[in-house]
């Protein structure tokens, strides 16, 4: 007992003598500081303002030097969403960061000192009910007028005006040349802002969420609007272009859904409006559409060859849009939210569909993509729930992140052989989609297809359609005709239906089949032809075409394998197990002598083909969290499960991309470093690879006390 004791006391002396001496030092060197609610760095022998407590709804009261060094800026995003409910500067501070007060909900006054000379970008941005600015009167860069709003010296400059003001009017008094970016952004009370003649230019974002202004007058001496500067201004109804403005920055009118009226001075050289709709003056680009409008149909004018970024975003009364020939480009979010557009053309001239261009269109139903068109943008087709299949043409070469997102009706993406690249989140949460296609085997589609676990089909001309089925199994299917068979190029079409909606019954019918080492579940396509745009094509007369349903090949352990086709009540036309029936009983299709394909008779064909979908093996780390930070030297469990492993196969942990073990569970003892944690179910082989989980990552935390708690632990 007595040596236990004395090993205790010896070691805590050690703690003690390494707190007085390395920790102290430690703590000495460290240049950051904490003095009331606020977090401070010191380099050079100055303090800058970096972080606060957010949580504390109080009076701020900055001073003037933390132990001993004069506090001389804030940082950017220093006190963001932080709940101080007034802010004194003193007079040492120089400089306001960007977004310093950022969204501070609580923030009612700030009072600046004499020594602020700069103010970043947003500095105020989101302080809802900020009522009051005060300057201190030797300041020789910024002053307060009698309304609290915040202006450069000589009061040329609107800065920011105090949004949380009650007020709905507010006139910029004469002289200002300048309104800042930001400066009235979620002042949501004003309802009328008036614009002296001095007015040269308004910053972006400057009247952004202003949701009571409800017109605007653009002085004849305005030059420039800026990137979203009347944006979400949702009861602006009537909007006037003085002569002067040459530039109107990016979806400057976003979100204004009442605006109708848009009007521009005739003498204005650089835009001009027709019926309500605003272009450049040579009428070749569509800056902004009146999306209040109640028309349900839009032409645009032959000469328009582009739209500009968000001009028709939020039109929700439109239905369709007619496009000109000679079109060649849709801005970012041109049609955003255009929640009734169904029908919308696009010309051979279209070259380019920007980013988030029909976001959110849920009732487009369906388009095509042109012959020419080289770039879809990000988030182009996102959530266009309506849409059920897209073909992308072989002139593309990119195609944005998650361009097809959320498209849940989706049910078949043709890529062409020129995509060398495509994102795996490009038709993420399209949840009916059935398979990718493309119009040759060998392409990049179909990798693409095998990484995303998706069916590949070949489709076009004499090229096969590959239905899903077991990897054992021999279904491809193909479309053969002669020239002049079909008025336009044919896709071979197989939708994936389910078997409830067929409503089929066979007695000897298996719901599933446990085949090893993969779960096959028999499942329904449709199968039709189809053109580029999706609709149903006509067999020409005098012409015959032939759909091929191979034969499985001989093999016992094949035997159980069944594929079925049906017409659409669910009647079956024929089933091959070894060997396929040779009679049929549908009119439509007669089968040939040889019982391996059927003839085409009619001008259209439909049938319905039952095959067998594979379900693959997966793997996975369990009760991980991603990215967690562990203590330095301390013991990591992890623990894995595997679903449908195959016979022989074992988990193989991965540890910095290093195979480091197998099993269900792994340790890292006495971690140290940073690791990268992935399992992957490896075959009997020990080298392919049947399935993976995502990568998790842990850092282990190696500063000063990270160490001294592991050296506590070892000790006590």
């Amino acid at each position: 007992m007595k040596t236990t004791c004395g090993k205790r006391i010896r070691a805590l002396l050690l703690v003690v003598w390494l707190l007085c001496g390395i920790g102290l030092s430690a703590l000495a060197a460290d240049d950051t500081v904490q003095d009331g609610f606020v977090y401070y760095e010191i380099v050079g022998g100055e303090a800058t303002a970096v972080d606060c407590d957010a949580e504390k709804s109080v009076a701020l009261v900055l001073p003037d030097s933390v132990n001993g060094c004069p506090v001389t800026r804030i940082e950017d995003m220093a006190f963001s969403g932080a709940k101080f409910t007034s802010v004194t500067i003193p007079e040492s501070v120089t400089s306001i960061g960007e977004q310093a007060f950022g969204n501070n909900s609580n923030l009612t006054s700030i009072s600046i000192g004499k020594g602020t000379a700069e103010i970043g970008e947003q500095a105020f941005y989101g302080c809802t009910r900020l009522t009051q600015f005060s300057v201190d009167e030797d300041n020789t860069f910024f002053a307060a007028d009698a309304s609290g709003s915040l202006f450069s010296k000589d009061k040329t400059v609107l800065i920011q005006y105090p949004v949380g003001k009650s007020d709905q009017i507010f006139a910029i008094p004469d002289g200002v040349t300048g309104v800042a970016p930001c400066a009235f952004a979620h002042a949501r009370n004003l309802q009328s802002v008036t614009l002296p003649d001095s007015v040269t230019s308004i910053g972006a974002y400057a009247f952004h969420y202003c949701a009571g202004l409800d017109s605007v007058l653009i002085p004849d001496r305005v030059t420039e609007l800026g990137f979203s500067a009347f944006e979400f201004c949702s009861n602006l109804t009537a909007f006037h272009v003085g002569r002067s403005v040459a530039s109107i920055g990016e979806s400057a009118f976003r979100g204004c859904k009442k605006l109708t009226q848009i009007t521009v001075e005739t003498e204005n050289d650089y835009f001009t409006a027709d019926d309500n709709v605003l272009y450049t003056k040579d009428k070749t680009v569509l800056v902004q559409y009146p999306v209040g409008d109640q028309r349900t149909s839009f032409a645009i004018p032959a000469g328009v060859t582009s739209i500009g970024a968000s001009a028709f975003c939020y039109a929700e009364n439109l239905k369709s849009v007619c496009v000109p020939d000679g079109f060649e480009e849709f801005g970012e979010s041109a049609f955003y939210h255009c929640t009734a557009l169904n029908v919308i053309n696009l010309p051979g001239s279209v070259n380019r569909i920007g980013g988030d261009a029909f976001r959110a269109c849920k009732d487009l139903e369906r388009i095509v993509l042109p012959d020419g068109l080289t770039d879809i943008g990000y988030y182009a087709f996102y959530e266009c729930e309506s849409l059920e299949r897209i073909t992308i043409p072989d002139s593309v070469t990119h195609v944005g992140y998650r361009a097809f997102y959320g498209c849940e009706s989706l049910s078949c993406a043709h890529i062409p052989t020129t995509i060398d690249y495509l994102d795996g989140d490009i038709f993420a949460n399209c949840v009916n989609l059935a398979y990718v296609c493309s119009d040759i085997a060998d392409c990049y589609a179909k990798t693409y297809a095998a990484e995303n676990g998706l069916p590949f089909h070949v489709c076009g001309g004499r090229h096969p359609i590959v239905a899903a089925h077991h990897p054992d199994s021999v279904t491809n299917i193909h479309l053969e005709y002669e020239d002049g068979a079909f008025h336009s190029k044919v896709f071979l079409l197989a939708e994936r239906v389910g078997l409830d909606e067929l409503s089929l019954f066979y007695p000897d019918f298996p719901a599933a089949l446990a085949l090893n080492p993969r779960e096959t579940a028999v499942d329904a396509y449709r199968i039709s032809l189809v053109d580029e745009a999706g609709e149903p094509v006509r067999l020409n007369a005098g012409h015959q075409a032939r759909l091929f349903f191979p034969t499985p090949e001989d093999g016992n352990s094949k035997e159980s394998r069944v594929c079925r086709i049906a017409n659409e009540t669910g009647s079956q036309i024929d089933s091959y197990k070894l060997k396929p029936k040779a009679d049929s009983a549908d009119k439509a299709l007669t089968v040939t002598e040889d019982n391996r394909y059927f003839i085409l008779e009619s001008d259209s064909f439909g049938a319905f083909l039952l095959v067998e979908e594979t379900i693959d093996p997966t793997v996975s780390i369990n009760g991980f969290t991603a990215y967690r930070k562990e203590g330095y030297k301390t013991t990591i469990h992890f623990s894995a499960s595997a679903y449908l492993p195959p016979d022989g196969s074992s988990i193989h942990w991965f540890l910095n991309d290093t195979d480091s073990g197998t099993g269900e569970s792994f340790t890292v003892r006495r971690a140290k470093e940073s690791y990268t944690v992935q399992v992957k179910l490896m075959d009997e082989d020990g080298v392919t690879v049947l399935a993976e989980s995502e990568v998790e990552s842990v850092t282990i935390q190696t500063g000063f006390w990270a160490k001294l708690l592991a050296f506590l632990r070892m000790i006590v």
